[in-house]
């Protein structure tokens, strides 16, 4: 089946991916050394873009900037048009177009997005989009492409052939997306895991399959083409087309490392730059894939990023804490929405991550949360504000914190008369999930879309009480709806009413 009949019949994905954020581009181009442009006044490209739930979303945050689509399917654009319409946005702009006939007219841009489309395209495909990226880009521009990578994708075959196996001659999607499911689940349990290495693999390769979202399995896992690289391979294709890695979106570097101190070491000598550092630790660590930054050719970045530069960026965390085992321990862990823990005893670590969890979803400069961790405390040394910093950005390289160049509009604690995020108020009214204001995707159930419509900053808790009973909402319903209005609140999905 042709690919772009296909995306036209099973539209890809439609929600948010917050790495892409241009604010977190921004802060990551920053603390490198480049002078990224404002992000309430750019330009955004972003490749591939569907049916717009990405680019719509920013484009709604930003008025000011200017937000361009570009995708082959024609369903997925007329979606995209009919969001942007209901919106009123005058800021974005989206094109059925095929990558191979864009020949420059785009402009340029500030930022520049490309999300899965590099590992699933045929490779004449890859290097145009490539040159798409450097001739758009600005002279302080900055690209996000994901893309896998072996060695983690060697493992990934094994359940995509065996499904594709179990698939063949079946043309029409949903039956294609239960019967892969079915053949592999069926392979991996045919055979008791005793401690066998390749059973084991295959368990947990057909767990992750049943986590999969159906439009993810057919475009992703069951699409026809499938061509993973080694990062150092994606890295020399950027030089070919005039482009230098800047980091990923983590911005993992040699100094900023997510592994304990001997691992790093021993990763270090193997290799002398920051290439070789990557590549090893993607052998060691089964990397899959990579959300890879980077920019124009020729601009001079720092070899890591500058600590100094990261008073005026701002600060947030969604981790909980968790109690370690050992008495030897001194604090909490902090465990990140991915999974990741975080464990360092510094007593002043500990008050940060205890701060920006307590405040969140709102989020602090770094010069502000050293103010206020260090008052009262009389004169503190650079070099004691630098490590906090130094643990600070490490932290962020596992995804316990965020770092960005600004901060949205939200509220920690809902207020007499609640008002959500317009976006999420729209959204709640068509999908079960919902964008925050930090771009982050949160499912809902149907009461929640239902009481999530109503808050516009005109209701109490008494009017929302009757409105929700006229919808057929039952039960102890204003426990319910305080209930969800505090979930609301700690998942970002609540501002200051005007």
């Amino acid at each position: 089946m042709d690919n772009k009949f296909l995306y036209d019949i099973e539209p890809y994905i439609n929600h948010t991916f917050p790495a892409t954020h241009p604010r977190n581009l921004a802060a990551i181009a920053f603390l490198y050394g480049m002078k990224p442009a404002a992000v309430d006044n750019c330009r955004v490209l972003e490749l591939a873009c569907g049916r717009g739930g990405n680019m719509i979303a920013l484009a709604h945050d930003y008025p000011g900037s200017h937000f361009v689509g570009i995708d082959k399917s024609t369903r997925q654009i007329t979606e995209a048009k009919s969001m942007i319409l209901d919106l009123g946005l005058g800021n974005a702009e989206v094109h059925a177009m095929d990558f191979m006939a864009l020949h420059g007219e785009l402009g340029e841009f500030d930022y520049i997005i490309a999300h899965g489309v590099y590992s699933w395209v045929p490779r004449p495909v890859q290097d145009v989009l490539l040159a798409i990226m450097k001739r758009s880009l600005s002279p302080q521009g900055v690209c996000i492409l994901n893309y896998c990578t072996y060695p983690g994708s060697y493992f990934h075959r094994i359940s995509r052939d065996i499904m594709l196996y179990g698939v063949a001659g079946c043309e029409h999607p949903k039956d294609k997306v239960r019967r892969a499911r079915n053949h592999l689940e069926a392979i991996s349990r045919i055979l008791p895991n005793k401690n066998n290495p390749y059973l084991s693999i295959l368990g947990e390769l057909q767990a992750a399959v049943a986590q999969r979202q159906d439009a993810l399995l057919l475009h992703d896992d069951l699409g026809e083409i499938y061509d993973p690289l080694y990062f150092h391979e994606f890295v020399r294709r950027l030089g070919v087309a005039g482009l230098q890695y800047l980091g990923d979106a983590d911005f993992v570097r040699r100094q900023l490392t997510r592994y304990p101190r001997q691992i790093a070491e021993q990763l270090s000598a193997l290799g002398e730059d920051l290439i070789a550092y990557e590549q090893n630790t993607d052998f060691l660590f089964r990397q899959s894939s990579r959300y890879s930054i980077f920019c124009h050719e020729g601009l001079s970045l720092g070899d890591d990023v500058d600590v100094a530069r990261l008073a005026p960026l701002y600060l947030s965390s969604l981790a909980t804490p968790v109690p370690l085992p050992g008495q030897e321990r001194k604090g909490l862990g902090f465990r990140g929405i991915w999974g990741n823990l975080v464990y360092d005893p510094d007593p002043l670590f500990q008050q940060a991550m205890h701060h920006l969890i307590e405040i969140y979803p709102r989020a602090v400069t770094f010069s502000s949360l050293l103010e206020t961790l260090l008052a009262g405390r009389g004169a503190v040394g650079d070099e004691c504000k630098q490590e906090l910093a130094f643990r600070l950005l490490s932290a962020r390289s596992q995804s316990v914190i965020n770092i960005t160049v600004d901060a949205p509009p939200v509220v920690s604690v809902a207020g007499e008369r609640p008002m959500a995020y317009p976006l999420a108020r729209y959204q709640a009214t068509r999908y079960s999930e919902v964008t925050s204001v930090w771009h982050e995707n949160v499912g809902l159930d149907d009461f929640g879309r239902c009481l999530l419509s109503h808050l516009d900053g005109s209701h109490d808790l008494e009017e929302l009480q009757a409105l929700m009973a006229r919808d057929g909402c039952k039960g102890d319903l204003l426990r319910r709806i305080s209930q969800q209005i505090n979930f609301f609140a700690k998942s970002g999905l609540l501002i200051p009413a005007p």
